[in-house]
């Protein structure tokens, strides 16, 4: 039995052919899609703070250090990576 990507509920089998449920309901779809979105706009945002890093232009303190700022970024291009490769397959 899998899971729900977005929730973790348990979500029940097709019993016929076709694609593996990822989602419980269309809810949790839902809200993945928009954590998609929310996301992307996420790693934008850090990524123009890591390059302001790089070219050495002051960030805010903000931001914290250039390194928590890369974990972070790290840390939104997994979870964008579990939701993606939920939705293919």
């Amino acid at each position: 039995m899998r899971n729900c990507i977005k929730c973790e509920q348990p979500i029940e089998e097709n019993k016929g052919t076709g694609r593996k449920k990822v989602y419980c309901s269309v809810a949790c779809r839902r809200a993945a899609e928009l954590e998609i979105k929310r996301t992307n706009e996420r790693i934008t945002g850090l990524e123009r703070i890591a390059e302001n890093y790089r070219l050495k232009i002051p960030v805010l303190d903000v931001y914290g250090k250039e390194e928590d700022v890369l974990a972070e970024l790290n840390r939104q291009e997994n979870r964008l990576k579990e939701l993606l490769a939920g939705m293919n397959g």
